[in-house]
């Protein structure tokens, strides 16, 4: 596990529904800190990136618009 997953396990795990808006921010900051460095787009850390976004952009989805980052 990558230090910037915390984050989002965090949101996939909370129960308290208001929570999970702040989860996601926090995750997308997260991935976004990883990638203002280096990153071979052929690793497992990159793969585990692509798959992160994909499961915050299905609980933005699920949990409505206040949770989308412009």
């Amino acid at each position: 596990m990558y230090s910037w997953q915390e984050p989002y396990l965090q949101a996939a795990q909370e129960t308290d529904d208001t929570q999970i808006p702040h989860h996601l921010l926090e995750a997308t900051a997260a991935i976004e800190q990883r990638l203002l460095s280096p990153i071979d787009e052929k690793s497992e850390e990159y793969r585990a990136i692509k798959n992160t976004w994909l499961g915050i952009q299905t609980l933005r989805k699920q949990f409505g618009p206040n949770t989308a980052v412009v």
